[in-house]
């Protein structure tokens, strides 16, 4: 993929090895307004605005105790991942997200998501974020990279979320 165009003095970063093929991860990774389906602590996920998924298109997710976000894609590279910047949300300011695929020697995929960020709220935010929100977010990236993971590994996960809402590549 293209270098990142995100910007923030703090950034959080998660990476796993999928025993799935990258064709097979972006099938699953595509889907980007089903994200609730495989991100436990998502409880609904819709397209807005622009219909077909790819630049510009954007989500509205509603986090489970948390509330919603807005999500708008500013890259997309079909078959190797994608970029989005995320609404302002508690402390977080200027958020992008990006979700990297590469193949490995031995087929199977790496998963790389970094999420760039600012902190607003002064020295309130910056003292939340020594605190708990940095170990918090990157507790929560490792935890979805793993979903993702086992919901690719899984036979019978895979299969039932392939046969229900996509064509397996």
């Amino acid at each position: 993929m293209k270098p990142t165009q995100a910007k923030g003095p703090y950034q959080a970063q998660a990476k796993i090895t999928i025993k799935a093929s990258q064709a097979k991860t972006w099938a699953l990774l595509s889907e980007f307004d089903n994200v609730y389906k495989w991100v436990p602590s998502i409880k609904e996920s819709y397209g807005m605005g622009k219909k077909e998924v790819g630049l510009g298109h954007s989500r509205h997710c509603k986090i489970k105790g948390f509330g919603g976000i807005d999500e708008h894609i500013t890259v997309w590279e079909e078959g190797e991942g994608f970029e989005y910047e995320i609404s302002p949300v508690g402390p977080l300011h200027g958020a992008t997200s990006r979700w990297e695929l590469s193949t490995t020697e031995n087929g199977d995929t790496l998963l790389t998501v970094t999420l760039v960020y600012s902190i607003r709220l002064s020295i309130i935010g910056k003292m939340m974020h020594k605190l708990m929100m940095r170990n918090k977010l990157k507790n929560n990236l490792d935890s979805i990279v793993k979903t993702v993971q086992s919901v690719l590994e899984d036979e019978h996960a895979s299969k039932d979320f392939f046969a229900k809402d996509m064509k397996a590549a």
